[in-house]
């Protein structure tokens, strides 16, 4: 998970089998944590990927996060496909 977490981070381009691998591990290790380490790994991912101006891996890292239930609509509201609006520091 580490490595496939690296590449996410780290910048270039991402293949569509990339996201998969991360779906995939996300699913395999981080649902299984409980709900409050599953919040605060989302959190730490995608705030610092917005910081680095990762905006779209951050959203996509959203997308993810939303589907396996991680996020309700209490903490995230979408308004069209590429705006959203996240309270990370409820």
């Amino acid at each position: 998970m580490e490595q496939i977490l690296y590449k996410v981070v780290r910048g270039g381009s991402i293949s569509e089998k990339l996201w998969e691998d991360v779906s995939k591990s996300i699913e395999k290790v981080v649902t299984k944590q409980p709900q409050v380490a599953q919040v605060s790994f989302f959190n730490s991912l995608i705030e610092f990927l917005w910081s680095c101006g990762l905006c779209g891996r951050a959203a996509r890292v959203l997308s993810i996060a939303r589907v396996v239930g991680v996020y309700n609509d209490d903490k995230c509201t979408t308004f069209t496909k590429s705006e959203w609006c996240l309270d990370l520091h409820r």
